[in-house]
């Protein structure tokens, strides 16, 4: 586990999108998808439901998740997006 995480932590560092998903995100949904579908799925629209209402109010906002959520078809990103709402990855 501690290897695997290791690993993880390297490609995050180099910037590696696509490999952090293949690792984490793409492995989660096809190894544990009732997980996948409860861990990210089921959040990233919650998530959605809850920032879309937050930004209906007034002032700047600044939001936080860990880098799985933005990953992936099912990310919080794409989930904002089908609600007609910009976010960016910094």
């Amino acid at each position: 586990m501690v290897a695997e995480m290791e690993g993880l932590a390297a490609i995050w560092l180099s910037a590696d999108l696509d490999g952090l998903e293949a690792g984490s995100v793409s492995e989660m949904r096809e190894t544990a998808p009732h997980l996948y579908e409860v861990l990210l799925t089921r959040r990233n629209e919650d998530w959605a439901v809850q920032i879309e209402r937050h930004l209906k109010g007034s002032g700047v906002t600044f939001i936080a998740v860990g880098a799985a959520h933005l990953l992936g078809p099912d990310s919080l990103q794409s989930r904002l997006k089908a609600r007609g709402i910009e976010s960016a990855r910094y």
